[in-house]
């Protein structure tokens, strides 16, 4: 009786090799169509943020905190600043879509919206506290003067954080924010050269 073994056992591999057997033809498909599924699933993950994301992310975030702050500082009528410059600081003020979407985005990623004091001190274009601390105590012409000079190389800064994000960044979601930011800076950039002379 065992030597019959092996033979069975080949017929019984040849059947199912030939998929002569409709539950083996069944499994088959199956198999085939878990596999398809795997792959358009794969297919349509979205991309996993990486690191320059995040911090372009969280550094953007208080980047644009400091914006704010020193436009509010321009907006302070002890400042006395020009007409054109209080129009910038009521445009740089103003509720922005885009940083709320990033903060968004970061919650979604399980991220904190901020970095420390030490590492946002790091990030392009941020002025120093003392920068701050001179520019609420300057007026009059010292200040526009100041203020200006000071704003030019915030945006530069997040222009430079924005053009990284935008060629080493993976998220999909954050790119067009980066480019409309990139856009919207650059823009302003021209306009308060033009306003510094």
């Amino acid at each position: 009786m065992k030597r019959f073994l092996p033979i069975l056992f080949l017929v019984s591999g040849g059947l199912t090799a030939c998929g002569s057997d409709g539950a083996t033809t069944a499994t088959s498909e199956i198999a085939e169509s878990t596999v398809s599924a795997a792959v358009a699933t794969q297919v349509a993950a979205p991309v996993a943020a990486n690191d320059v994301d995040v911090r372009f992310s969280q550094g953007g975030l208080g980047h644009h905190a400091q914006a704010v702050e020193l436009a509010e500082i321009a907006l302070d009528p002890k400042a006395g600043a020009r007409p054109e410059i209080l129009e910038l600081g009521k445009s740089i003020i103003a509720p922005s879509p885009e940083f709320t979407a990033i903060e968004g985005l970061l919650t979604t990623w399980g991220k904190p919206l901020e970095l420390s004091k030490e590492e946002m001190a790091k990030m392009d274009g941020m002025a120093t506290p003392e920068t701050v601390d001179s520019l609420a105590a300057a007026t009059g012409k010292e200040f526009n003067t100041m203020f200006l000079s000071t704003l030019v190389k915030h945006h530069e800064g997040a222009i430079k954080m924005a053009e990284r994000v935008l060629s080493e960044g993976t998220d999909p979601e954050l790119k067009p924010i980066a480019q409309k930011l990139l856009e919207m800076r650059t823009t302003e950039l021209v306009a308060i050269k033009g306003l510094l002379g």
